[in-house]
């Protein structure tokens, strides 16, 4: 289903977005809840793992240690708020992360890094196992269509685009909002990307945290 499909369908079911999500994995691929939910933490563990390199001992050539400054004890608050104080700060570290073991490709207009923040951020502040493996989910199907998305529109719609959709729509989800709302969180976080070149992307280092914004 596109995430369309699955707001409707949660809509006229009275499911979260993210349990319909699960529900459609589990009935397309034949595996169990738990096995989906496997699926989606290994989909995760490089990026987390990178993430944990970054606010350890990682240093950038682009981003020098900022994962480290952001997360060690002089760390200095960025939005003021604890939890996306965090999804900021493990954004870039996940970006450090893989620069430091030598995976470079672009200047930070990914999606996976935002993605990867937002998890572990989340995997800290909220101990309700559930709501995160819906959440995660929510994200994955987001990134996933915008993924695909791009083999015709280039790296412009796998960027900054799919990075602001998914966290938005993650936001919505781990906060218990309803579907239309999640829609409606979507389409405002697209709306400032549309048109917008990729070149200018590239050219601002750890562009990646700005999705969060």
């Amino acid at each position: 289903m596109t995430l369309g499909e699955c707001i409707r369908t949660a809509e006229e079911s009275g499911l979260s977005v993210g349990e319909v999500i699960l529900t459609e994995a589990q009935d397309t691929t034949g595996k169990s809840r738990k096995e989906v939910i496997e699926c989606m933490e290994s989909a995760f563990s490089h990026n987390l793992e990178a993430a944990q390199i970054g606010t350890e001992s990682g240093q950038s050539f682009l981003l020098g240690t900022v994962g480290q400054d952001l997360t060690g004890e002089e760390k200095v608050p960025v939005a003021g708020d604890t939890f996306v104080d965090k999804i900021v700060a493990y954004t870039l570290a996940a970006q450090v992360g893989n620069h430091t073991i030598g995976l470079c490709p672009c200047a930070g207009t990914g999606d996976s890094c935002p993605y990867t923040g937002f998890v572990k951020a989340m995997k800290e502040e909220y101990s309700d196992t559930d709501l995160a493996s819906r959440t995660m989910a929510v994200i994955l199907k987001t990134g996933g269509i915008f993924r695909v998305g791009k083999r015709t529109t280039g790296c412009n719609m796998e960027g900054i685009g799919a990075g602001a959709a998914a966290t938005a729509a993650a936001f919505v989800e781990l906060a218990g909002g309803t579907p239309a709302q999640m829609e409606k969180a979507v389409v405002l976080a697209l709306s400032p990307t549309i048109s917008v070149p990729c070149t200018p992307r590239v050219l601002v280092p750890g562009l990646c945290a700005t999705h969060i914004g």
